[in-house]
């Protein structure tokens, strides 16, 4: 479709675009009739806005439907407004059930509940505002003031984000790439001789930060080591790995230091026990599924019997959390699938669960394999549920919450714990509400100004060479920002 606009606004192409995208909308050249034209004024504190949706057809007007709305307080409202004045008019032109979330589409929707929970808003309030002012379903509205409030106690007070900050350490590495994944990972059989010089690198960097925060009383709260697949490394160079972490980063003060194992034909008896020794306290062992048929698809290295060997040397070796992970909208899978997946782990008393739901990204090989073998959003919507009855029947209450473009069913990505189980550094990398310093290979620092929480955001390279070939200037530039 093409969409007029009228009124000069420079946020509304990517507006545009957000509202399209829900509905599956493609944006076209010049060239196409208009179908929708967009009117957005301002005069002093009043924005108004008009939409008029026509299906045309052979020069013809088959369908035409108007909405129209105003507010005030122009800075706060007009992008808002004119989100849901497209998203109103697409779904009447296109006779459309619309998002479960509304307007929204954004990855970190959380910080709007807390957002009406910092001005004291009651919890009922705040999930009402966000249905009216985001067209939110009320499942969804409730599911994200009761996550922001099982968040609430963790996050810090202005005087402690000065002082409390987190570690991101990213190691880019997996056996093989699943055919799914958009992250930048790259497989060690493609990158042999590559993995010894980026540990080095890392090694330096890891030394680096530990003599700046020497100097600048800071506690670490937290350290993740993510990826990629960080047990993709040798034992060896694990051991070697969390000696130089834990000499350089942590403290009496450190309270959670987590492993994302992730693939299960990873963890070795060796792996889990080096691990313990050096306290690790939480790691995910990650399944995604447990039907052998689908893990085979996405080109997964493992079987569900894998996964169940893996959990239970991780709990043997003492390590005290361990996080499973499942993904809805796998190629293939229906809800019998997840149902089986399900009363599989009903085996156990899970500390952690995270519920992802399939977000395909042009990386990634699975988007050619999408119109064909991904289920319908009903299904996966039913399929979601099934998981999270699951998750709530096992006692767990979700504690983080994220959003993806191109997600399957239009859904979200939650975390669940079991009360005391809850993984800070999810939360704080989510909320945006600490600093958190990245290391490694595709790593993002996220320094936070915490008199008003706005934050700056710089990048280490994806690519391992590029980042080995960089190293002494990252250092030198993460020191500055850390001074600063």
């Amino acid at each position: 479709m093409k969409i007029k606009i009228t009124g000069n606004r420079k946020w509304i192409l990517e507006t545009v675009r957000d509202i399209a995208s829900i509905f599956a909308v493609d944006l076209v050249d010049e060239g196409q009739e208009s179908l929708c034209n967009l009117q957005i004024d301002q005069d002093e504190n009043l924005v108004t806005a008009k939409a008029v949706f026509s299906f045309i057809a052979d020069g013809a007007v088959l369908k035409e439907e108007t909405v129209a709305a105003r507010e005030t307080d122009v800075n706060n409202q007009e992008k808002r407004l004119a989100k849901r004045l497209l998203y109103q008019i697409m779904q009447r032109g296109y006779d459309h059930p619309g998002s479960p979330w509304g307007v929204l589409t954004g990855v970190r929707p959380t910080k709007l509940a807390h957002r009406l929970l910092d001005q004291d808003i009651s919890p009922p309030e705040a999930a009402t505002c966000l249905e009216e002012q985001y067209l939110m379903d009320a499942d969804k509205s409730r599911l994200l003031v009761q996550t922001a409030l099982n968040q609430r106690k963790f996050l810090l007070s202005p005087g402690e984000a000065k002082r409390k900050i987190g570690i991101y350490i990213g190691i880019p590495f997996c056996p093989t790439r699943c055919h799914y994944c958009s992250f930048p990972a790259y497989s060690l059989t493609k990158m042999k001789g590559i993995k010894e010089k980026f540990l080095t690198a890392l090694h330096q960097e890891i030394t680096a930060l530990g003599k700046f925060l020497a100097g600048k009383e800071m506690i670490v709260q937290h350290i993740y080591l993510g990826g990629g697949t960080p047990t993709s490394i040798t034992v060896k160079e694990m051991d070697q790995l969390m000696t130089l972490i834990n000499k350089s980063l942590r403290s009496d003060e450190t309270i959670e230091v987590t492993v994302e194992a992730g693939r299960p034909d990873t963890l070795s008896k060796e792996m889990l026990t080096t691990m313990a020794e050096h306290q690790v306290m939480r790691i995910s062992v990650n399944p995604q599924t447990l039907q052998d048929k689908t893990l085979k698809l996405i080109g997964r290295e493992h079987t569900a019997g894998n996964f169940w060997d893996a959990y239970f040397l991780a709990k043997s070796t003492g390590i005290p959390v361990i996080n499973v992970d499942l993904i809805i909208g796998l190629p293939g899978e229906n809800t019998e699938d997840v149902a089986k997946t399900v009363a599989e782990l009903k085996k156990v008393q899970l500390d952690n669960l995270t519920i992802h739901s399939l977000a395909l990204k042009r990386a990634s090989k699975l988007v050619e394999m999408r119109a064909k073998q991904l289920d319908e959003a009903a299904e996966i919507t039913a399929m979601a549920k099934l998981a999270k009855d699951f998750a709530a029947g096992q006692g767990l209450i979700p504690y983080y919450l994220y959003r993806q473009k191109r997600i399957s069913g239009l859904g979200e990505n939650t975390g669940y714990s079991r009360p005391g189980f809850e993984c800070i550094y999810n939360i704080q990398v989510m909320e945006e509400r600490q600093t958190i310093i990245g290391l490694g290979g595709g790593a993002v620092s996220k320094w936070v100004n915490p008199e008003d929480w706005t934050l700056t955001a710089t990048y280490n390279p994806k690519d391992p060479i590029t980042y080995i070939e960089n190293i002494s200037s990252i250092i030198e530039k993460k020191g500055k920002a850390l001074f600063n």
